[in-house]
């Protein structure tokens, strides 16, 4: 037996189908766009800036310096970040583009387990270079004394505080 298809039923789930890929896309773009900061955090670790490139001056800014650190110190760190830098940027450039590729599975027509399966390379993308960033601070942490260890924690306390409070006051408070 055939069913007939009732045309106002047909327009109604079409219409539902498009509201729903509209919210999604609308609730994705803020995870995309955070995502891609979290991707720019890689670019330069805070832990070796002040020591080369545009951002050295920028974005924490010349954090190690301020630890009165040896000349030997200095070299084996900016060593240890140019190794990290070497090591994560064929990554970075990938993570760009799959999220690039996620963003325009979200806006399309893609089915969900195909936006699942390129979110899980995003995540696996990120983990990797979350990886790559965490062994980078154990080593110049290694190069550091305890004392240099604690007030490189207190400057970066001050640095957050700071960030958090240029942050804020570009927020509109509503109530």
């Amino acid at each position: 037996m055939s069913r007939s298809i009732d045309p106002k039923q047909s327009n109604k789930s079409m219409m539902l189908g498009v509201c729903g890929a509209l919210a999604i896309a609308a609730f994705a773009a803020p995870i995309l766009s955070q995502n891609m900061a979290m991707a720019q955090e890689f670019e330069q670790p805070l832990l070796a800036q002040g020591f080369e490139g545009p951002e050295a001056g920028r974005r924490g800014g010349r954090l190690l310096e301020e630890l009165d650190l040896s000349d030997a110190q200095k070299q084996e760190i900016k060593e240890i970040h140019d190794r990290g830098r070497s090591q994560s940027q064929s990554l970075r450039e990938q993570l760009r583009q799959e999220q690039e590729e996620l963003k325009n599975l979200m806006t399309g027509t893609a089915s969900e387990s195909a936006i699942r399966s390129q979110f899980n390379q995003v995540k696996s993308l990120r983990t990797q270079l979350a990886d790559i960033r965490f062994d980078h601070m154990m080593e110049v942490r290694a190069v550091m004394t305890p004392a240099q260890r604690q007030e490189f924690a207190q400057l970066m306390e001050e640095r957050r505080e700071q960030w958090r409070g240029r942050r804020n006051n570009g927020r509109r408070r509503s109530r």
